[in-house]
């Protein structure tokens, strides 16, 4: 157990900034954070618990877990947002039936991709890529929730002198 909340604590806190505030008059992208915080409160109101696997490199453990902080848990969901006033011409958006997605007009920027898959206006899939790189590390991420079901959240990073680390953490939503 206590490694388990170690390597949970770790890619959590490495990756996880606090969501910031947005300003809704500027807001034209899909509203991540709140969607994310609405998820939150969800499926604290429903007490659901997860079968959480937790893994580093080839180290992997798995435990049941039923109290659970959801704002901590899909944090680096919430702070996907790209409803920035920075970011409002960053962002390209193309729209069919079904899906939303949000590409970036810099390579610069972190977030390299958000799809949104909606089935009669409700959350289907969200995906999201991240890629971060500077002269001293590269870290690439993935996150995937499917509602009511399961998240995923993959990392890989590469520092220099230190090699490549990969985590994952991957929820199954209990009923």
């Amino acid at each position: 157990m206590k490694n388990f909340l170690k390597i949970s604590l770790l890619i959590l806190v490495c990756g996880c900034t606090s969501a910031p505030k947005i300003d809704t008059q500027h807001q034209t992208f899909y509203d991540i954070s709140g969607y994310f915080t609405s998820e939150a409160k969800r499926l604290t109101e429903r007490k659901a618990s997860v079968q959480k696997t937790v893994r580093k490199n080839n180290e992997t453990e798995q435990k049941i877990l039923s109290n659970i902080d959801w704002l901590k848990e899909l944090d680096l969901f919430i702070s996907s947002d790209i409803n920035k006033p920075a970011w409002l011409r960053s962002y390209i958006e193309t729209r069919s039936d079904s899906i939303i997605r949000y590409s970036p007009i810099d390579s610069n920027l972190k977030i390299k991709s958000i799809i949104i898959k909606e089935l009669n206006g409700d959350i289907q899939s969200v995906y999201i890529q991240k890629y971060t790189k500077n002269f001293l590390y590269t870290s690439s991420e993935e996150l995937f929730y499917y509602p009511d079901s399961i998240y995923k959240m993959t990392r890989v990073q590469k520092v220099i002198w230190l090699g490549e680390t990969t985590y994952a953490i991957e929820g199954k939503i209990l009923k």
